[in-house]
Order: structure tokens, then C-alpha cells, then sequence
């Protein structure tokens, strides 16, 4: 008989010491953790989705305790000089529409001789920029780009999934769920959160069989190539 459950909220740990580091996010986090500050003070993080931008300015912040959270809702107060920062932070800087607030973040970094770590999915010469003077700014940014996951990462973080919701499986369970599973970040997220679920459902423990049942319910998520 089927079980009702309740969908209880989980923590996705974006604790700096939870970072997965590999070779295709190393050298970004390598400069972020020695503090590294390029000459032109603007430093671009550009990677697709689920590659670790956003943990990547949780460990920017870990080494820089006093560096402000850029928002859009920020940017709309009138005097962004009040706000007591040297350097600053940008998420998905690529969908910022107030281009004067972002030009004005920028010059107060550069005065202050802090710095912006942005991220964003594209590099800034692929954005729609009206403002000249941002579009100048930007252009002078160092950027790092992070390398497509490759398959040590897509483990770990399939991994820290799995124990984000306080789940404990086995090696082998993961290593078949990555040899049956669609090779993207989403596709990992979706299948952990049908799995607790069913586990939750039928009340069972972790194991390969759940696995093959979750891709057969699902089959949507399987590697066809």
C-alpha cells in the first residue's frame, strides 16, 4: 500500500567548505582564496548553469567578510556610495537592467580600491549593453572561465545531493546513476529529488534497484547517446 508523505524543505549548503573543487572550476577558486584583485578591480566568473558560480561567491565572501551583496533591488537606492563596502558581489550579473547602478558600483570599487566579482553565463561582449561607459568598464574585466563538468565533479556533486537531503548511498549506487543519467547538473538535481521522494513514498532504503525504478518512472532523464 502506498504511503502519504510529507515533502519536507531540504538545505542546498552553499558553505564555502562544501565546495567541490576540480579541474574545471580550480583556478577560479584557487585566485578567489588568495584573495587575488585584478588591475582593473573587475573580475568575471562565466560558466552555464550548475557549474558553481553561486558557491564560487559564497567563497569569495568566506576570504572577504565585508564585501556587499549587489541586487537589483540594491541598485535602486539612491546613494550607493552610503553602502560601507570596498568590494561587492554580483549573481548573474548578465540580467542586471540597471546599467547606471552597475556603472556606479564599479567606480566605487575601483575608488576603494576593492574589487566586483561578478558571474554570468556569457562574457559581457554578448550582453545587450546600452551605457558606453559600462560597456567600457566591463570590457576591461579578467575573466575566468569555468570548464564543462567533467566526470569526478558530476560525482561529487551528485554526492553532496544525496547529503544535502541527508541521504546516504553507496558508490555504486551513484557510479550507476552516472552511467544511466543525462550528463547535466539538472538532470542530477531532478533525479535526487524523485528519489527521496519515492524513498520517503514506499518507505525504503537507498539502493540500486530504486535507482533503476526511478529512471523507468522517469525515463526522460536517461543518456540515450
Amino acid at each position: 500500500m502506498e504511503q502519504l508523505f510529507l515533502s519536507l524543505p531540504y538545505h542546498t549548503s552553499y558553505a564555502p567548505a562544501d565546495f567541490v573543487i576540480s579541474d574545471c572550476n580550480r583556478i577560479a577558486y584557487e585566485k578567489i582564496r588568495q584573495k587575488y584583485v585584478p588591475s582593473t578591480h573587475i573580475l568575471g566568473i562565466i560558466g552555464d548553469i550548475g557549474t558553481g558560480k553561486t558557491h564560487l561567491t559564497s567563497v569569495f565572501h568566506s576570504v572577504n567578510p565585508t564585501a556587499s551583496l549587489i541586487t537589483p533591488q540594491v541598485l535602486k537606492q539612491k546613494d550607493l556610495f552610503a553602502i560601507p563596502a570596498h568590494s561587492f558581489i554580483i549573481d548573474d550579473a548578465d540580467m542586471i537592467k540597471d546599467e547606471t547602478g552597475f556603472f556606479h558600483i564599479i567606480n566605487i570599487a575601483r575608488e576603494r580600491k576593492g574589487m566586483v566579482l561578478y558571474t554570468a553565463k556569457t562574457a559581457p561582449n554578448f550582453w545587450k549593453i546600452r551605457l558606453p561607459d559600462l560597456k567600457s568598464r566591463l570590457s576591461s574585466s579578467e575573466l575566468i572561465f569555468l570548464k564543462p563538468i567533467d566526470t569526478i565533479l558530476h560525482f561529487n556533486i551528485l554526492e553532496k545531493l544525496f547529503s544535502d537531503r541527508q541521504i546516504m548511498v553507496n558508490p555504486d549506487i551513484i557510479d550507476y546513476i552516472l552511467n544511466s543519467i543525462k550528463p547535466d547538473v539538472q538532470s542530477l538535481k531532478k533525479f535526487v529529488e524523485y528519489f527521496d521522494n519515492t524513498l520517503l513514498r514506499y518507505r525504503r532504503s537507498p539502493s540500486k534497484k530504486l535507482a533503476k525504478e526511478v529512471f523507468s518512472e522517469y525515463p526522460a532523464m536517461l543518456n540515450k547517446e
